[in-house]
């Protein structure tokens, strides 16, 4: 039959790609032989997910896989031809047999698609080695925060609200977590927020901003009136958080708009979402499963909004079609510390419907952490020209006590909330304002004071007594700083601060200032502002407060020792006394600054005493 040249070229072509794409559909096992160290090695390359292993019995060497081979038994058995003759496989084709030419030791080892299996004479003593594992990937690359991209802030304030609006340019999920005069936002995405403007001029209901990394997100976290409401909605990429005025009537919040947008209340503390989270925390650390209250809350997207109505977040803006969603907590994951102090506040709402009230108290790690806290109250006391505030369960623990411009600051370490109403109402008419808050491990306590005062921090047992007055008596034992200079590059300052664990950034809103704060035991102090080229170390009552002047200052703190540095050493000045360098040269007479020349001075250079005074005091008022 003859066959015409197209249809032949096309059957040529056919056969040629089936050959080339054959091996694409199945990858082949390979294997391997060599003899190293008095023992031979069948080095085996196997498809993804086929385990191995092996046995001899009886003079027959048998492998087995957990996947059908290909692997063709003359070729395993000539990698090692003078150990392995006669190959089969089996039926399935899931093991190969050989014969023995003598009786072997046997070892295998497997690490993913690579696999060995060793075969020694009975009388080997040396080791056969198992397959390495690869190396563990890298680390992941710290968080550099200068290098994140800015997130703009704006706000606005109304009569009723005040309105945070975050200016991201994409579509980035958040979650809201509100709390007891506590406000947090997570944002599923990493950014630098600019949260100057909150600094600058703090709106009404809104103080205390700050932020920090969390995981592959961030977490601004700010303070708030305990019974404010807020709303928070999605303006296109814009997220947008309205943080109502105390006490306002949630039908009375009216924004600019046409739309009647839900508002979320906090009155009396947590949310129900934040008391069902606390529940659900609590059984994980118990090792039990929690139940969730709301069926709702399954099928929340994190970071989602419904669209329900229009909104115009702006005054000033055209109007726009805004997706908006009824605030909810619940939404994210919690973590156990949040938790924590979240149950701290002793909230209860209507919704909130635990399923294991006792999951907590099951606990002992949990129950000794709100002993711990709960152990430390805070009392005030008015007195005849002053205050007293009485801090029991703080004796101990890390303190930062000092007074800047007309405000008391009292910052305790792991200790719960203060209850500003309380003491405001304990400290009568001596303060003109009393601001609590806590942020990062502290809490933090400052009293707006009517006219200038000195403090003064003492220790008594497990009390921590903070004195207020015109004048106070303690003196407490100053804390000075050892110069490290030898290297100019490296030259820092050091001290021992007796209970200094870490230190603290807090932005004084009064000045607009960055605060480095170390709290440390009671008994030590900074009793006069201290001056350097790049910081000040300024008066405190306990602990050690540093304001710095240059961007790169490090402060670190390890086993009570603080170190000040920079990155290129600090600017100190030398010693101005020179110190002899051995007891010789501070005994031979000269012009030092420790030589009193007492042979000289008895010389009367007027012809009498009387005379050498007047010529003195003359010699003094010229140089005024």
């Amino acid at each position: 039959m003859k066959v015409s040249a197209p249809r032949f070229r096309a059957a040529l072509i056919l056969t040629v790609a089936l050959g080339c794409a054959a091996p694409l559909h199945a990858r082949a096992d390979t294997v391997a032989g060599s003899t190293q160290d008095g023992y031979g090695r069948l080095a085996f390359t196997l498809a993804e997910g086929t385990k191995i292993s092996a046995s001899a019995t009886g003079g027959v060497l048998s492998i087995s896989f957990s996947a059908k081979t290909d692997l063709d038994p003359a070729t395993v058995a000539a990698a090692l031809p003078r150990v392995l003759s006669n190959g089969r496989a089996d039926a399935d084709g899931k093991a190969l047999r050989f014969a023995l030419s003598q009786t072997v030791k046997l070892h295998v080892s497997q690490v993913g698609a690579k696999a060995v299996v060793d075969l020694a004479p009975p009388d080997f003593a040396g080791k056969m080695p198992d397959l390495m594992p690869p190396p563990p990937p890298p680390p992941p690359k710290p968080v550099d925060v200068a290098e994140l991209p800015g997130l703009k802030l704006r706000v606005g304030t109304y009569p009723s609200f005040t309105r945070l609006v975050f200016d991201w340019p994409r579509n980035v999920p958040y979650s809201v977590f509100p709390g007891a005069g506590k406000m947090a936002i997570r944002f599923d995405a990493l950014a630098r927020p600019d949260l100057s403007v909150i600094a600058r001029f703090p709106p009404p209901w809104v103080k205390n901003a700050s932020w920090r990394l969390d995981g592959k997100g961030i977490v601004v976290a700010f303070d708030t009136d305990s019974d404010s409401g807020y709303h928070d909605f999605r303006n296109g990429t814009h997220v947008v958080l309205d943080i109502l005025a105390p006490k306002t009537d949630m039908s009375a919040y009216a924004p600019p708009g046409t739309a009647k947008p839900q508002a979320t209340a906090m009155k009396n503390g947590a949310s129900a979402a934040q008391a069902e989270a606390i529940v659900q925390t609590a059984a994980q650390l118990a090792g039990k499963p929690a139940k969730v209250a709301e069926a709702k809350a399954a099928d929340t997207k994190h970071g989602e909004s419904k669209p329900t109505e229009a909104h115009k977040p702006d005054p000033h803006a055209p109007a726009a079609k805004v997706e908006t969603k009824p605030a909810d907590a619940g939404h994210g994951e919690t973590k156990a510390a949040n938790a924590l102090a979240a149950k701290q506040a002793e909230t209860k709402t209507a919704d909130a419907k635990p399923t294991d009230p006792h999951a907590a108290a099951a606990d002992p790690n949990i129950k000794a952490a709100e002993a711990a806290v709960a152990a430390i109250t805070a009392e005030g006391q008015r007195t005849r020209d002053g205050a007293v505030l009485n801090f029991s369960g703080a004796g101990g623990r890390g303190s930062a006590v000092f007074v800047r411009g007309q405000t008391a600051w009292i910052v305790l370490e792991n200790a719960p909330p203060f209850d500003a109403k309380a003491l405001t109402a304990e400290l009568k008419d001596f303060a003109a304002g009393i601001e609590a808050s806590s942020s990062n491990g502290l809490s933090i306590l400052r009293i707006a004071l009517k006219q200038s005062a000195a403090i003064a921090a003492r220790g008594k047992g497990a009390v921590l007594q903070v004195a207020i007055a015109p004048s106070v008596p303690d003196q407490p034992i100053p804390i000075g700083f050892a110069r490290n200079q030898l290297d100019p590059r490296r030259a820092s300052l050091s001290t021992l601060l007796p209970a200094a664990q870490k230190s603290f950034v807090l932005l004084d809103p009064g000045s607009g200032d960055m605060l480095t704060i170390i709290p440390a035991a009671p008994g030590r102090a900074m009793p006069q502002q201290r001056d350097y080229a790049d910081f000040a170390a300024l008066p405190t009552a306990s602990g050690l407060v540093i304001t710095p002047y240059v961007d790169d200052l490090t402060v670190t703190v390890a086993d009570a020792r603080v170190t000040i540095g920079r990155n290129g050493g600090l600017a100190l000045t030398p010693p101005q006394m020179p110190v002899a360098q051995s007891p010789t040269a501070l005994a031979h007479p000269g012009e030092g600054p420790s030589f009193l020349d007492f042979r000289a001075w008895a010389r009367a250079r007027g012809g009498s005493f009387l005379a050498t005074e007047r010529s003195m005091l003359q010699a003094i008022a010229k140089m005024k």
